[in-house]
């Protein structure tokens, strides 16, 4: 074990009360745990990608359309790309239309075939320009305009073969039209649209070489032969086929390309996330293991060694004993804390909630000073093995089985500070430490540093936001009543982190992190890693953004998971999930 996991294990992540590093894009986790924001302001010199917002779409079961203001899968790509083709061919369907509607009647063709096909005409005008205002808002796109949208153009194309004739140029217009509607997301409208176009074409033709049907058409052939009739029918309904396959392929080979590219950006901010990671662990473990200020010295019944970890509130030493030998990690307050009256509050709160939870999950508390000590220490069990942060780091995403173990002793250590009115608001990677006893993990919670009795209203920050940016609740982010509920909130984004690989929210400053939390979704667990759709709807209500809408307590999120785990989320909470996700969707901003 290097000394940063070594300072780590003592520490109960003290030292992260200093730093002020944020995740950069998809970087690294942000570890700033003592930010002051206001609430709804707005950031100078925020990236548009921040700032601003492209309209994008987003799928819910079968149906997949538009809601929200940012792309965050490849397939969310090509169905905006799909409602902006749709708003050009609604002008364009509309303005041709419009122009057939004069000219139709002034070209004296048969009279029954003038008023059908020029009905259908006057029907596509209506239909196109209905829907190009409903576009004028492209959140409201939904795939099945596209559809309704390619049968009314085929409609009036078809009973223009009547017009025109089934070997006329209007025959050229189908395959221009399959092979543009054929590039959209629904594989069956897509068909419907290509088989109504190209079977009417086809019984038109039949029925007139059959002369069942007089062919009263403006163009017909100079000579009437059947072979050569049915050779060039053949040949159009090849043409027709060939455009289809042509745009389905091209849609497969496109969606393909971007989602190469998209993950390839994923590999490229996981590893500036990793990156950043390591810079600010390097940044830890400075001056680590050299002798401190009071190294030699006996507080308590402790003889104290070499510094293990530096923080704001103070340094985490090496300890022993001074009877028994007992190893131990000693923190103290240093000259600047002792100074902060804040801080020595916050301090002495730190010691009576550790040193009140005795469970196995919390790190454990051997001895602390009194209230009039001359120097404030806290003397808790010394840990071996290294953060979840780490470890993490180290191998990257964890499966959903070996998550389990750690999500159990998250919610018991959890609930126990719960059950005594305490709300831990600093739920992250770096406060989660994997010790090794007798060969076996346990998996412990650290540093209750900046905890929150629920039963006291008052507060010891002093109007300003404590606790990691990233992993915050948003109740927490915009200084509103925090309770427990805040806690099942981090852990949610803390599991999201464990299984995607990828911090949840990041952004280029503390208010840039802090707006993502309050108003935006990450992309959905699914579309980022190997997991079912069901824990997009356990994450759903994990993350909500209000409180009411969470797991009740840590224990009812245990058994959602593994229910989720085994694929047996009950209806219930699938139902929650859904309506959650209509209301906020993946990946996008929450209204």
């Amino acid at each position: 074990m290097g000394k940063n996991e070594t300072f780590e294990a003592e520490s109960g992540g003290g030292l992260d009360e200093s730093t002020a590093a944020t995740e950069i894009l998809s970087g690294a986790e942000a570890i700033a745990p003592n930010a002051t924001a206001t609430p709804k302001t707005v950031v100078p010199g925020l990236r548009a990608s921040e700032a601003s917002h492209t309209t994008a779409p987003t799928s819910h079961g079968n149906t997949s359309y538009l809601t929200t203001k940012q792309i965050s899968s490849p397939q969310e790509a090509m169905l905006l790309q799909e409602s902006q083709r749709m708003r050009f061919f609604t002008v364009f369907a509309a303005a041709m239309a419009a122009v057939l509607c004069f000219l139709i009647p002034a070209l004296h063709g048969d009279p029954l075939a003038t008023k059908i096909h020029l009905a259908t005409t006057a029907l596509t005008v209506v239909v196109t320009l209905t829907l190009r205002i409903i576009l004028t808002d492209e959140t409201k796109y939904r795939p099945w305009m596209g559809v309704l949208a390619g049968l009314t153009a085929a409609t009036a194309v078809v009973t223009g073969f009547y017009f025109w004739g089934v070997s006329s140029a209007v025959c050229l217009v189908v395959p221009i039209g399959v092979y543009f509607f054929a590039l959209n997301e629904s594989i069956t409208g897509t068909l419907i649209i290509y088989f109504y176009g190209a079977s009417g074409h086809a019984a038109l033709s039949l029925l007139q070489l059959s002369d069942i049907i007089p062919d009263a058409s403006l163009v017909r052939p100079v000579k009437k032969d059947t072979v050569s009739d049915i050779g060039i029918l053949l040949a159009l309904q090849a043409a027709f086929f060939g455009a289809f396959i042509m745009a389905r392929a091209l849609r497969k080979a496109s969606l393909a390309t971007m989602e190469q590219l998209d993950k390839a950006v994923r590999n490229i901010a996981q590893r500036e996330a990793l990156l950043n990671e390591a810079r600010d662990e390097l940044a830890r473990a400075v001056r680590v293991g050299d002798p401190g200020r009071f190294s030699e010295q006996v507080i308590g019944s402790y003889q104290l060694g070499v510094i293990l970890g530096r923080g704001a509130m103070g340094d985490v030493y090496e300890a022993t004993h001074t009877e028994t030998g007992e190893l131990a990690a000693v923190k103290l307050l240093n000259t600047e804390g002792m100074r902060d009256k804040e801080l020595v509050h916050r301090f002495y709160r730190e010691l009576d909630i550790a040193s009140s939870l005795d469970i196995d999950n919390v790190v454990r508390v051997l001895e602390h000073s009194t209230p009039d000590a001359p120097l404030p220490y806290l003397a808790m069990e010394r840990l071996s093995g290294s953060t979840l942060s780490s470890k993490l780091r180290k191998h990257g995403p964890m499966k959903v089985a070996d998550t389990i173990p750690l999500l159990l002793a998250l919610t018991q250590g959890i609930d126990a500070a719960h059950n005594k009115g305490i709300v831990h608001r600093d739920l992250k990677p770096q406060n989660i430490f994997a010790h090794q006893d007798s060969g076996h993990t346990v998996w412990k919670i650290l540093d209750f540093g900046v905890s929150k009795l629920v039963s006291n209203d008052g507060t010891l920050t002093q109007g300003k936001l404590v606790g990691t940016p990233a992993y915050m609740a948003p109740e927490q982010a915009t200084t509103g009543t925090v309770d427990h509920r805040a806690d099942i909130y981090s852990i949610a984004v803390l599991l999201y982190r464990v299984l995607t690989g990828r911090p949840a929210f990041s952004g280029a400053s503390i208010p840039a992190i802090m707006h993502n939390v309050a108003k935006s979704m990450p992309p959905s667990p699914s579309s980022i890693s190997d997991l079912s759709k069901e824990f997009d709807l356990f994450f759903a209500i994990g993350m909500a953004k209000n409180p009411n809408d969470r797991f009740t307590s840590a224990q009812e999120m245990f058994r959602a998971f593994q229910a989720t785990h085994a694929s047996k989320l009950s209806d219930e909470l699938k139902n929650r999930g859904r309506a959650l996700i209509t209301k906020t969707p993946w990946g996008l901003s929450a209204s």
